[in-house]
């Protein structure tokens, strides 16, 4: 007498969940490699790539005693939520195991910072506003180290277009 097989019908779930998984981890590798070439380019000016260090120290909370977003706890809600679409609208468990969790080790020492309300007085706010309209055509159209298509539409202007506003925001530093 014929059986049919059986399926195992969570093999798809489970295949996606490791794909998903994976995506994640592709994802989270790509960014740090932008984040690396962006702080590599010699290009652009000191200035800026030590305010992108900075933003990626921010955002890793590491600035901030209040901000716990450190990378292994993104990692580790963006794998709570992985785990929560494995499971179907009965609240039943499509899956016996959870892929394992990823760990990143943040290789960084805390830092202290110093935050500056009203860094510019009301006119030079309203100066360096005007001053960054008025030079529109010297902007530097923003790119992505992937040149993905349509993927960022944002425009730079770099300190050397505006030196006495640049001399103006060191010398209040």
């Amino acid at each position: 007498m014929y059986t049919e097989p059986k399926v195992n019908k969570n093999s798809n779930f489970n295949h996606q969940n490791i794909v998903a998984t994976e995506r994640v981890n592709k994802l989270l590798h790509q960014s740090i490699d932008t984040l690396e070439e962006i702080l590599k380019n010699q290009q652009l000016p000191a200035q800026e790539r030590a305010t992108v260090a900075l933003r990626v120290l921010e955002m890793t909370g590491l600035l901030s005693q209040q901000n716990n977003h450190s990378p292994a706890t993104l990692v580790s809600a963006a794998q709570q939520q992985l785990n929560e679409l494995q499971t179907n609208n009965l609240g039943t468990k499509l899956l016996s195991k959870a892929p394992p969790k990823i760990q990143i080790k943040p290789n960084l020492l805390p830092a202290d910072y110093v935050e500056i309300t009203n860094f510019l007085l009301p006119e030079d706010n309203q100066k360096a506003i005007e001053e960054a309209i008025q030079k529109q055509d010297q902007y530097i159209e923003s790119t992505t180290t992937t040149k993905a298509d349509k993927y960022r539409q944002s425009y730079v202007l770099f300190s050397q277009y505006f030196p006495e506003l640049s001399a103006l925001i060191q010398s209040k530093i």
